[in-house]
């Protein structure tokens, strides 16, 4: 990781690579604990832009289930659903204040109630 990110170049304007650090244990991602500091290259399919492009992939995606590929042909499947439903314990237990950084839920197009 250190070599990629002192001697790569962004691929196009506005290129980030966007790095799994550490998956938290959970029931809903079971099996999934190995995965640490991996570059996820596609979600459900498509590239991966830069955080705020996957993060608004993730967000908006109505599919029945969450791919995300990593480098060297790793790959973590999920249902959303039960992910979405641990996400307040899982922040919880590891004292984690915020879900994602303040900038990037306001990418999100506005509902209306």
């Amino acid at each position: 990781l250190v070599d990629k990110a002192l001697n790569s170049y962004p691929k196009f304007p506005g290129h980030q690579i966007v790095i799994l650090a550490q998956v938290l244990v959970n029931n809903v991602n079971a099996g999934y604990h190995q995965f640490v500091n991996m570059p996820v290259v596609a979600f459900n399919g498509e590239k991966v832009k830069n955080l705020a492009h996957m993060y608004q992939m993730v967000h908006q995606s109505q599919d029945d289930f969450w791919r995300f590929e990593m480098e060297e042909d790793k790959l973590i499947v999920i249902e959303p659903p039960p992910v979405q439903s641990e996400d307040a314990e899982l922040l919880e237990r590891h004292n984690i204040q915020f879900s994602a950084s303040k900038d990037l839920p306001a990418l999100l197009p506005k509902t209306s109630p």
